[in-house]
């Protein structure tokens, strides 16, 4: 980060046309030697009816499409500046992150993200998942000490957003459970009837994975990792396979699967099997009656089975950010995109394609928002530090 910022003083000190070019030219070649960790999908979140994702969380932040094939990028410094914060995607194509107990909300148009803290007085907001109907809110209460380790889950129907701002989400305590959102020294899944305790003993984490009809399946961490299951209607626990990298669970044609370490586990009856091979995948999402997988290689749409059946999506495919965030997301780009030799390149408009040549002038910055994936054109970078 040191070197980083000494190129770009050095960048603002330069006078002239010829000190700028000889700066951007020796700039581009040292943010892409810079050989940073590869970047990596790490969520899909949506997509659309022909199985194009739309909008995903990755490990240099959020990616979202673009009408001509490419993908534009929301930096970290839209929230709170953490490129791994959990997001999530509203019924209504809404868009919130979770960061450090705050919520941060887009706006319709991804312009802006505002941080909701209303419920931060009492409770950290760790996760939140929906299925369509209705949202789950993961929480830690706030104590004197600082958050107690007990987790809560509300439940109740999905947010109607109000002026930007979700009701249900700003008023949990009110609408879904009649009074204080409730609070248990143990993890605990509370409704309007009361809270059912998920453990005996406190946790150190818990992640919502997936939402099914007649169930809540859960990621939860102790000394190990383990995948439970929670039954909407009697709220018995069941608790299932454990491991490092627990991906899943999803549904591929008739099975409900679920990745650890690498592992295939089938869900049959009551029980888990394992199946034979291992499988690679760094994700693995069900979004809108699409399942997707991850690796190094790219997002693939999966069809019945854990094989890769179709590239959705490269990196070679992302852009820089909007013109309109340039400003708050400039230095994010110059640095993952540096890092990543994408800086000063054009992206691909398919996942099968390869980056092309340097971009050239302003004049690229057009419609498409492409302004920083031309970001190193010399008049651009005098506009922006003059």
């Amino acid at each position: 980060m040191t070197r980083r910022a000494d190129r770009l003083r050095d960048l603002r000190s330069a006078r002239g046309l010829g000190a700028s070019a000889a700066m951007l030219t020796w700039l581009v070649a040292g943010l892409a030697s810079a050989h940073g960790p590869a970047p990596a999908v790490l969520e899909v979140l949506t997509a659309d009816a022909s199985g194009r994702p739309t909008l995903m969380r990755t490990s240099v932040g959020l990616v979202e499409a673009r009408d001509d094939g490419t993908y534009g990028y929301l930096c970290p410094s839209l929230w709170s500046g953490n490129e791994l914060a959990r997001a999530w995607a509203t019924p209504d194509g809404r868009v919130a992150v979770v960061d450090s107990g705050a919520i941060y909300l887009a706006d319709p148009t991804r312009e802006a993200f505002v941080r909701d803290d209303t419920l931060e007085a009492a409770f950290a907001v760790r996760d939140v998942a929906t299925d369509g109907a209705r949202f789950f809110l993961l929480a830690l209460e706030r104590t004197a000490g600082g958050l107690d380790r007990s987790a809560i889950f509300a439940h109740g129907e999905a947010p109607a957003f109000v002026e930007g701002r979700p009701t249900d989400l700003a008023y949990v305590a009110d609408s879904l459970l009649d009074g204080p959102l409730a609070a248990s020294p143990t993890p605990a899944l509370c409704e309007p009837s009361g809270c059912l305790g998920l453990a005996h003993d406190p946790i150190d984490r818990l992640v919502i994975r997936h939402v099914d009809e007649d169930a809540l399946w859960l990621v939860a961490t102790t000394l190990d990792r383990a995948v439970w299951r929670v039954d909407r209607g009697s709220r018995a626990i069941e608790v299932g396979p454990a491991g490092e990298a627990l991906l899943g669970p999803v549904r591929l044609g008739d099975e409900l699967v679920l990745l650890v370490d690498g592992v295939a586990y089938a869900r049959v009856g009551d029980t888990w099997e394992a199946r034979e091979g291992t499988h690679d995948w760094t994700s693995l999402d069900a979004v809108d009656g699409h399942v997707f997988a991850s690796s190094l290689d790219g997002v693939f749409r999966l069809d019945g089975t854990l094989d890769a059946t179709e590239l959705v999506f490269r990196f070679t495919q992302l852009d820089g950010p909007r013109d309109s965030h340039e400003d708050l997301c400039g230095s994010d780009w110059v640095h993952y995109g540096g890092e990543s030799g994408w800086v000063g390149t054009r992206a691909s408009r398919t996942p099968q394609g390869e980056r092309g040549g340097p971009s050239s002038g302003c004049a690229a910055t057009d419609a498409r928002g492409g302004g920083l994936g031309a970001v190193l054109v010399m008049a651009c970078w005098r506009r922006r530090y003059r």
